[in-house]
């Protein structure tokens, strides 16, 4: 089977990572928003929300704005308010078929 392009890209971000750091994927059928990653480690927490593109828009210069829907904006907003460590990482593909 398969796996998501999003996926795959937090996958080999993760496989950089010192082991040490704790990861933990963030998911709740029953409240939308919270962001994909839960990182904690000795220098503080960060919570990410990935987006994948899977390639960059033909323009050069063009403003790149992920789809975040409105929950993940407020809770992201929220936390960040609050005085946490929140982010958003765009990767982008090569726009190329995997084959």
């Amino acid at each position: 089977m398969s796996s998501k392009p999003e996926s795959v890209f937090i996958g080999s971000i993760h496989k950089l990572l010192p082991k040490v750091l704790h990861r933990e994927k963030m998911h709740n059928a029953f409240r939308g928003g919270t962001p994909d990653v839960y990182y904690s480690g000795d220098v503080g927490d960060l919570w990410v929300e990935y987006k994948y593109l899977p390639k960059l828009p033909a323009r050069s210069g063009t403003l790149i704005v992920p789809g975040l829907s409105e929950l993940q904006i407020q809770w992201l907003r929220g936390r960040y308010e609050e005085g946490r460590n929140v982010a958003v990482i765009v990767g982008v593909g090569t726009g190329k078929k995997a084959g």
